[in-house]
């Protein structure tokens, strides 16, 4: 069995290297677009690093028709020309990081106020990315066919399943299975805060400065339910320009709420220390961001609350968790001002446990691999 991964330097592909060398251990090979240099995110792992153009290249497209399975970790443009170029009967798996498909399935994603603060063209928001892939384009002579592109992957694995139904009711000719796979990133995480509980009654809003978190809206209903009597933590170290990051502090403090900007990197010990002093989280995304951050949230006790559009609100809520939207919150404001009780805190430790333990997302690798390679 070999199996050929197609990654980019980013924290994820260690996760699926530890994932699959478990599950069927020396059958993958990783490869990366470049030169060869050394990578920042990528430790574990020592890939094949190969020409930009090799997408086209005869001699390494005959090389991979000797993999059981092609592993697309992220659609980028060098991935979908590969996919273009690739034996019909090459099988091939496409691992959706979110930001490869939203432009798919989302509509507006800041919402009007947040977009009217913020101004548009400011951020690197839904439009300003789809210009620049726009001149990408055009520059490279690269027509993009997503029909083409459902119609010939065979196995889909989404962040989360809802994303996959709705790409599945836009495209009815979309050919690709669903596989429920996930890289597991955050098993060692929880492992560490087996003995940490939220202790305080902070609150936390968002997890970057990118526009839809759509913090403005939040920021209001924040002020209009409690004003300054307890502190509201904004993770605002990336995701916009400072520009971005300075009008949303700007704006907080005209409310004059008590707030405290986390415009530093912060190690990912020091930042769930953080996390485990909010009681209350918001998270207003209409698209699904931050998981990481809830799945913490939910495993520490906080009470946590989503926007209604985000197919988060929905997953969790089918895991059987406790989670909130953000029409509820404004619809029952004494939900600011309690604790989550300790039954529910249990309950969604105990689920979040089970979804993301290392054993449950090794089952899930075999799984894949049983699916996808006969």
């Amino acid at each position: 069995m070999k199996i050929a991964h197609f990654i980019h330097d980013e924290k994820f592909p260690d996760f699926a290297y530890i994932q699959f060398e478990a599950a069927a251990p020396g059958c993958s090979d990783y490869f990366i677009v470049g030169e060869k240099r050394e990578l920042k995110y990528v430790k574990k792992i020592e890939p094949k690093f190969i020409p930009a153009k090799s997408f086209s290249d005869a001699a390494f497209l005959k090389k991979l028709a000797g993999y059981d399975l092609i592993v697309l970790h992220s659609l980028t443009m060098f991935n979908k020309r590969l996919v273009y170029n690739l034996d019909k009967n090459i099988r091939i798996l496409w691992v959706g990081m979110g930001y490869d498909y939203y432009s798919l399935i989302n509509g507006e994603l800041v919402l009007p106020k947040t977009h009217s603060i913020l101004n548009k063209g400011s951020f690197q928001g839904n439009n300003t990315f789809l210009a620049l892939k726009s001149k990408l384009k055009k520059v490279l002579k690269i027509e993009v066919s997503w029909s083409y592109l459902l119609e010939r992957i065979d196995y889909f694995s989404p962040v989360l399943y809802g994303e996959y139904t709705k790409l599945q009711s836009l495209y009815p000719l979309m050919n690709c299975k669903f596989i429920d796979w996930n890289y597991g990133s955050t098993c060692n995480v929880l492992n560490s805060l087996k003995d940490v509980k939220v202790s305080g009654n902070s609150v936390l809003l968002g997890n970057s400065a990118a526009p839809p978190n759509n913090h403005i809206e939040a920021l209001d209903v924040l002020h209009s339910l409690m004003g300054n009597k307890r502190t509201v933590y904004l993770p605002l170290s990336y995701g916009a320009s400072s520009k971005v990051r300075d009008k949303i502090i700007h704006y907080a403090r005209n409310l004059d709420l008590d707030i405290e900007p986390l415009t530093e990197f912060m190690e990912q010990t020091e930042y769930f220390k953080l996390i485990s002093e909010c009681s209350h989280v918001v998270m207003n995304h209409c698209r699904q961001q931050g998981v990481g951050n809830i799945v913490v949230a939910l495993y520490l006790g906080s009470r946590v609350f989503v926007n209604e559009k985000n197919d988060a609100y929905s997953h969790f809520r089918d895991l059987g968790c406790v989670i909130h939207t953000m029409a509820e919150l404004q619809n029952s404001p004494e939900l600011l001002s309690v604790d989550l009780d300790e039954k529910s805190k249990l309950k969604n430790r105990e689920i979040i446990e089970k979804e993301i333990s290392f054993s449950h997302v090794q089952g899930k690798t075999k799984k894949l691999i049983a699916q996808c390679i006969d």
